[in-house]
């Protein structure tokens, strides 16, 4: 599935199976996407090929036309990016919710 398919509609727009999840898993998932389409162009479509269409380290450098060392530190970057970006927001979630107990 081509990464314009899977971020198309950007945060607003998951696709139609994540209808049926609760509100609280919806919005993880909403963060998740808001988080990979604010990677660049070839971090997200690295980590698209790589995890949404199961592709091998060795088939995204075919298919990318990139060293397996290339594929590998896009990969690295944009995981990395993610986890910064999916923490903050926790730990600002997570400040909030003990500022509302206290």
């Amino acid at each position: 599935m081509p990464a314009e398919e899977i971020l198309a509609e950007g945060v607003q727009g998951l696709p139609p199976v994540f209808d049926s999840y609760p509100s609280e898993q919806r919005a993880m998932y909403e963060k998740l996407y808001a988080a990979i389409d604010s990677l660049g162009q070839k971090q997200r479509t690295t980590l698209i090929l790589y995890y949404f269409n199961d592709f091998s380290i060795k088939e995204i450098a075919q298919i990318t036309s990139s060293l397996e060392a290339t594929v590998k530190s896009k990969l690295f970057a944009a995981k990395s990016r993610l986890r910064k970006a999916l923490a903050e927001e926790h730990t600002l979630r997570k400040g909030e919710l003990v500022y509302e107990k206290r």
